[in-house]
């Protein structure tokens, strides 16, 4: 669990990025900045969180990133069958979430928690949905990173080096 707390901290933000991040202009309070998600509606009862993605992004292998790349990631992370659980364990409540456009995403849940929304829309990297196809436990995303944020992938020398490029 240590490694998985570094690697995050070199990918988070430099390679993948969230749908939105915490606005630290808005210290103690950290409010929602949208990021790949341009903004959001939570229904009146907060079991409902419908998503505006951001148009025009494109990962770092050229793909455009829309709503059937969220849905991959979140079929990916949400697999009782795969070594996901960190993450996974953040999001037991919700129940379900579906593509509505291709910049909409629709989330449900089971029942209102404080932290759901803000914990789905902040902790949850981005990554094309081709990289997450076939068998995830050899999946080459595991090896190289394909993200959006503003350092891109470049090469992997196991135990001396990893390089990425602004």
């Amino acid at each position: 669990q240590m490694l998985d707390g570094v690697v995050r901290r070199y990918l988070h933000g430099p390679v993948y990025e969230t749908l939105a991040e915490l606005d630290r202009a808005t210290a103690p309070k950290y409010l929602l900045a949208p990021l790949l998600a341009t903004g959001w509606v939570e229904s009146a009862d907060h079991l409902t969180l419908t998503l505006t993605l951001r148009d025009g992004v494109r990962f770092h292998n050229g793909e455009p990133f829309s709503s059937a790349d969220v849905v991959a990631v979140f079929d990916t992370l949400m697999d009782p069958k795969l070594p996901t659980q960190t993450r996974r364990g953040y999001l037991v409540d919700l129940e379900s979430y579906k593509a509505a456009g291709p910049f909409t995403v629709v989330f449900k849940w089971k029942r209102s928690l404080v932290s759901a929304a803000r914990d789905l829309l902040t902790m949850v990297p981005m990554m094309p949905r081709s990289a997450l196809a076939g068998d995830f436990a050899t999946a080459a995303v595991l090896r190289a990173p394909i993200g959006t944020g503003p350092f891109k992938f470049e090469s992997w020398e196991p135990k001396k080096a990893i390089t990425f490029r602004r």
